[in-house]
């Protein structure tokens, strides 16, 4: 839909503004809830989510008031691509842990890293240039901004892709040779991946219109995995913790309707104060994730999410 929108020019922001208040805006949330509402993960994270959330609101606050804010642009270009493959690779090895699979997982993983950078170096040498955003009359703070990036070689390109080809190669190989190969699921979220980005980094020449199509599926897989993870720490304890009563069955609509108020107020955060709030809760959820998601700093996310020991 949002690809169609795009290639007619007509209703476009209007299906992205939707798309941000119902999937996107809310997925971002999560991190804030985990932390803010969890008792155990307070005192872990607690005080780091307050430092690097200051720490980030001060950056990209002081950036946009002196006139950078296609810095902030350019960063948020960059780490979300970084963020979404990150979370697919993470997905593969849930699935692939759920199912109890000993096998090597780095085929996997190098074909996600591959098979998304490949659009990605393809998009770049073609140039990154935002078009002009007006909904209700006001631009949005980043229509017609540049991203930073410098273009990339054709001869880089065509490497990207030959890597795609012999980490593709290579995956098909090992899951044919392999006793155990790895679950439908985790074969479906790899396959998904690779064809949202080559369709969106290829076919789609704007960067908001790309960013959003491309992590569509980023977006609905991290509300499932948010969910089994909250359901996973509270089953069996009858705890009453606001927490655990979002994350009951009964809760569903009543927290969807809630995230999605939240973010229907933090996409209208983009005509306040040139788009510092929503950015920086965007850019504070790229970097906490990478904390909050590894197991070392969290010893009971296995448990939680019913994964079987390597």
């Amino acid at each position: 839909m949002l690809y169609l929108c795009w290639r007619a020019g007509d209703g476009f922001l209007v299906v992205a503004a939707v798309f941000a208040v119902l999937v996107d805006f809310p997925h971002v949330l999560w991190t804030s809830l985990r932390v803010l509402l969890d008792p155990d993960e307070r005192e872990r994270n607690g005080r780091h989510y307050l430092v690097s959330l200051a720490v980030i609101l001060a950056a990209v606050g002081g950036l946009t008031v002196a006139g950078r804010f296609d810095v902030v642009l350019t960063v948020f270009v960059g780490w979300q691509v970084l963020h979404v493959v990150k979370q697919h690779i993470g997905m593969v090895s849930v699935y692939a842990a759920r199912a109890q699979s000993r096998r090597d997982r780095r085929p996997a993983k190098y074909l996600l890293i591959a098979g998304c950078s490949a659009p990605v170096l393809y998009r770049l040498s073609e140039g990154l240039h935002l078009g002009h955003y007006v909904i209700a009359g006001r631009p949005l703070p980043f229509s017609d901004a540049e991203v930073l990036l410098p273009p990339v070689p054709v001869a880089v390109v065509v490497l990207g892709y030959a890597l795609f080809g012999v980490a593709l190669v290579r995956f098909v190989v090992d899951e044919v040779r392999s006793a155990e190969r790895l679950p439908g699921i985790a074969l479906a979220t790899i396959g998904v991946a690779l064809t949202f980005y080559n369709l969106s980094y290829v076919l789609v020449s704007d960067p908001y219109a790309l960013i959003l199509i491309a992590t569509t599926f980023h977006g609905f897989q991290y509300h499932v995995i948010s969910w089994a993870r909250n359901r996973g720490r509270f089953a069996g304890t009858g705890s009453r913790l606001l927490l655990a009563r979002l994350t009951c069955p009964k809760s569903v609509w009543p927290l969807g309707l809630a995230l999605a108020g939240v973010g229907g107020a933090l996409s209208q955060g983009e005509f306040v104060l040139g788009g510092v709030i929503p950015f920086t809760i965007v850019l504070h959820h790229f970097y906490l994730d990478g904390r909050l998601w590894k197991p070392a700093g969290n010893p009971g996310l296995a448990r939680h999410l019913a994964l079987a020991s390597r």
